[in-house]
């Protein structure tokens, strides 16, 4: 019998407040991997969305 001890760390937060450059520090820093969820959406979906305030 095998153990997985791989863990998960979600991200979240409203558009624009740095969710993906801790991700993509954490992936420097640690080698961790990381996937951006907004790959995972349908083509197009995206662009109804409001655009990030900053």
């Amino acid at each position: 019998m095998t153990t997985d001890n791989r863990k998960h760390l979600v991200l979240m937060g409203v558009a624009g407040s740095g969710k993906t450059t801790i991700a993509e520090e954490l992936v420097e820093r640690l080698g961790w991997v990381s996937a951006e969820a907004d790959e995972f959406h349908p083509r197009g979906t995206s662009t109804r969305w409001p655009p990030a305030r900053r």
